[in-house]
């Protein structure tokens, strides 16, 4: 007689579960997989690359690679910096826009980039946000801002006013210490 349940031996290979959570999963075996596998090289199907072994962003090994690199950019840049010639003026505008509590847009909000953008307020960055990102370059947008706002910064390229920062930026500064 006939229950309407398959017995385990009538069941398919690849079983699809209905568990709430596991809603949609499949589980397949071995054979299955093999026979699908076979079944796209026939049809002519390309399989998808496996990444197995690409490595979780949060894992140790995945954030010392990401310190690794950043470490190796900031003394490239160390590097170059001290090859550049540079007047202390210079320097000494490019410190007080790392310290700049004004923000990067003045225009209208609206019209305001989205790489100027706080991602949270979606204000305008102010300098110090911009400049003293630890992990990421400040935007061409940040710099142009920059070269409008201190004149004598005007002549340098995007590439030497990041590797002249580079050096301020190694002076770790509290926000809170800077006056509005």
């Amino acid at each position: 007689r006939f229950s309407g349940v398959p017995t385990p031996s009538a069941r398919p290979a690849a079983v699809q579960i209905r568990m709430g959570l596991f809603d949609g999963m499949q589980f397949m075996n071995e054979p299955t997989r093999k026979r699908i596998e076979a079944d796209n090289a026939r049809r002519g199907v390309k399989a998808t690359p496996s990444n197995d072994d690409a490595l979780d962003p949060n894992s140790p090994e995945a954030r010392a690679r990401v310190a690794a690199a950043l470490a190796e950019r900031a003394q490239a840049r160390r590097e170059a910096a001290s090859t550049l010639e540079s007047a202390q003026a210079e320097l000494v505008a490019l410190r007080a826009a790392s310290l700049s509590l004004d923000p990067c847009w003045t225009g209208e909000r609206t019209e305001c980039p989205p790489a100027l953008k706080n991602n949270f307020t979606q204000s305008s960055l102010d300098f110090f946000q911009a400049l003293r990102n630890p992990t990421e370059d400040p935007p061409t947008e940040a710099l142009a801002a920059v070269r409008v706002k201190w004149p004598v910064l005007g002549a340098r390229s995007d590439g030497e006013l990041l590797a002249l920062l580079q050096p301020i930026k190694d002076v770790a500064v509290d926000r809170r210490s800077l006056k509005k």
